[in-house]
């Protein structure tokens, strides 16, 4: 099974809808240790937590292969849902306790499936990669 880290980062991190960009690098780690490296960052008009479920999706969906894959962000929001309310939300076919549909549904719907493929793994951020992550974002504002 190929390991994987992404590291997610929004320029923006107010609660609020907001044009913002968001970013990962996926790295994959080759069997010889090597680490290979790709970028992708967007540009879009939505809340923090929307972003980093959205990149998470967009990272996600590049992985063709069973990974082992650990999801660095700061986003304690969507770390929480994932790891506490995603189960649940499954076998209540994505309903919230009110009845309606969970925010953000059809991309959870997709993060749940990719959990059969991958073994998939939230932790805090890495600021290393956090500040490469900041940097690469300010070059794609600047273009």
């Amino acid at each position: 099974m190929y390991k994987v880290n992404i590291y997610i980062e929004a320029d923006k991190k107010a609660p609020q809808r907001l044009e913002r960009r968001y970013c990962f690098l996926l790295e994959y780690i080759r069997k010889s240790g090597k680490a290979e490296t790709r970028f992708a960052s967007k540009k879009a008009w939505n809340t923090y937590n929307a972003a980093v479920i959205e990149a998470t999706v967009e990272a996600l969906r590049r992985l063709d292969q069973n990974c082992e894959v650990l999801i660095y962000t700061d986003n304690r929001y969507v770390k929480g849902m994932f790891e506490t309310q995603l189960d649940t939300w499954e076998k209540k076919d994505f309903k919230a306790s009110t009845g309606r549909d969970v925010a953000h549904r059809k991309e959870w719907e997709k993060i749940s499936a990719y959990r059969r493929q991958h073994i998939i793994k939230f932790v805090g951020n890495d600021w290393e990669h956090t500040n490469l992550l900041r940097e690469e974002m300010e070059k794609c504002k600047a273009n």
